[in-house]
């Protein structure tokens, strides 16, 4: 009996393939417990539509995330942190300025992206990470100064 699977099943199959299986384990375990259903021709052109559909939805995301790259890599934001005597900062950079910032200017990146250990304390231009799914890695430019 072919069935496809609808869930992972341990060492058997892993969910969305088709196999062949002993006709009593396939109905009585698995299509009873709701783990795989009969590989009808309709059921397997089904998965095979579901199948193209996530891989467009998968290139249309990772388009996504590549143009989001192209705008953070030409992209400099720009911070000013009021001096001490001793020339320390007071205040700094966070991660949640930068996620302000740059959704002020359009683009929306969530927290989870942007690889920023510490804040920025010191003055000087900063190079911070985002990285997004799909190995799509962008490097903004976070450039602070002295205020006013």
């Amino acid at each position: 009996m072919r069935v496809i699977f609808l869930k992972d099943v341990p060492q058997v199959a892993k969910k969305g393939e088709v196999k062949n299986v002993a006709d009593g384990y396939g109905r009585n375990f698995l299509m009873a417990r709701g783990l795989a259903k009969e590989a009808t021709p309709g059921a397997v052109a089904e998965l095979e539509a579901g199948e193209k559909q996530e891989r467009v939805k998968l290139q249309l995301e990772k388009e996504k995330y590549r143009e989001l790259e192209k705008k953070l890599s030409n992209l400099t934001l720009s911070f000013a942190l009021k001096l001490g005597e001793g020339g320390e900062t007071f205040g700094s950079v966070s991660a949640a300025k930068i996620i302000e910032a740059l959704a002020a200017r359009g683009i929306k990146i969530g927290k989870e992206h942007l690889l920023l250990t510490h804040s920025l304390k010191t003055l000087g231009v900063h190079d911070v990470e985002v990285r997004f799914p799909h190995q799509v890695t962008a490097m903004v430019k976070v450039e602070i100064e002295k205020a006013g």
